[in-house]
């Protein structure tokens, strides 16, 4: 197993270090870019759909209820985010396991020429041998259900921790108008409040330390297969008994042989026309969100770029705020005008208002999440950049 293991060797059939690392980063990098294009895409056709229906309504009747697209507006618009996300997340999935089927080996690795093996003992030697079909899917399925729960968990964390917060804040428990009097809302008995307050707190009381244990673990084992302890680079690989290794000749060579002698089953024909059909829709509806999504970053960077250069004499493109209101859900958009002093964000009154370069005002944990996270404006959708945020400063005796 030591003639396996160098740092940097052309000669060696396991990658470097240097490599499965970058492996990692384009593979992360990917997921979350992903994300984001469906996300964006998704919020856009939501948008627009929504405003040509709303015309729609407005020509033909206009004694609209507003109390029930309150009730559902925000409701409406996190879901659809939700949806985009998780569409993005399956379209990149499906993508995970095609490769893996195929190259045995995740995308990021199929591009710098890896691909997977399983080691075995014969005869008290080690050897690689090929991974048969059965367990790549095992095994993509495996990471991709860890890669999902982690991600619940981090943002059901995250979400618990900005609840406790704005709870913990005076200021955050003052009225706020409620937007759904006749809405039917199921209230808990003591004891069912009790045991999801109990299951509430013991987790955020294990997650930092579990979040913390999985990267420690995942840290040791890069650490050893840099200095030739050990041949896998995850415990996840370890547990499924692979390693990552270079492709090579014969590797290409098995492929063709077998794709030759194994004959695919037949189909009908209805059956072949259908699963056509059916890629070609998926094809065409995954390319719309990732397009609708890359020219909604590409606006928010266009309008950044023209809020930052100016023109006309250095003067702001971007509109004021009090004529973007369009541009929010219907029921935050009637709280902001009753009252100025909410957070279009948490729907609250606002904690250490904090202003950016559009002109809205925030509270300042709110905007400083959305900006660490997103990058942009939650109204305007145009980049912002931490550095950017302005403190405000209110005079309490005026």
């Amino acid at each position: 197993m030591d003639r396996w293991i160098t740092a940097i060797d052309p000669l060696s059939p396991l990658p470097s270090f240097f490599e499965l690392h970058v492996c990692n980063v384009i593979s992360k990098s990917l997921q979350d870019a992903v994300t984001t294009y469906s996300v964006k895409g998704s919020t856009m056709l939501y948008e627009a759909i929504h405003a040509h229906t709303q015309r729609q309504v407005v020509t033909t009747n206009d004694a609209t209820s507003d109390d029930e697209d309150d009730t559902t507006a925000d409701t409406r618009l996190q879901l659809v985010e939700l949806i985009g996300e998780y569409m993005g997340l399956l379209a990149l999935f499906a993508a995970e396991l095609r490769s893996s089927l195929n190259n045995s080996a995740s995308l990021a690795e199929t591009m710098y020429g890896c691909t997977r093996s399983e080691i075995r003992v014969e005869n008290n030697v080690k050897i690689m041998a090929h991974v048969s079909r059965q367990t790549r899917v095992k095994y993509t399925v495996a990471e991709w259900t860890i890669k999902l729960l982690s991600r619940v968990a981090k943002r059901k964390y995250e979400q618990y921790e900005q609840r406790e917060t704005n709870e913990a804040n005076p200021n955050a428990n003052e009225a706020i108008p409620n937007s759904a009097p006749n809405r039917r809302i199921r209230i808990p008995t003591l004891d069912q409040m009790s045991r999801i307050d109990s299951a509430k707190k013991l987790f955020r009381f294990l997650y930092p330390y579990l979040n913390f244990t999985a990267e420690g673990v995942a840290f040791g084992y890069q650490w050893s297969y840099l200095f030739g302890l050990t041949v896998h680079f995850s415990p996840l690989l370890h547990l499924a008994n692979q390693t990552v290794r270079r492709l090579t000749l014969n590797d290409v060579r098995r492929k063709k042989l077998l794709s030759q002698r194994v004959p695919r089953p037949p189909r009908s024909e209805k059956l072949t026309k259908a699963l056509s059909i059916a890629k070609k829709g998926a094809a065409v509806a995954a390319s719309i969100f990732l397009l609708a999504g890359w020219i909604s970053n590409a606006r928010s960077s266009l309008l950044a770029a023209r809020s930052s250069s100016g023109v006309g004499g250095g003067a702001s493109t971007l509109p004021p705020p009090t004529s973007s209101l369009t541009l929010l859900p219907l029921s935050l958009r009637n709280r902001l005008s009753s009252n100025s002093n909410l957070c279009p964000i948490c729907s609250r009154p606002r904690v250490n208002p904090t202003a950016s370069p559009t002109g809205y005002v925030y509270c300042y944990r709110c905007i400083l999440m959305h900006v660490r996270e997103n990058g942009t404006d939650p109204i305007m959708r145009s980049t912002v950049e931490e550095g950017q945020l302005i403190h405000l400063y209110e005079n309490e005796e005026g």
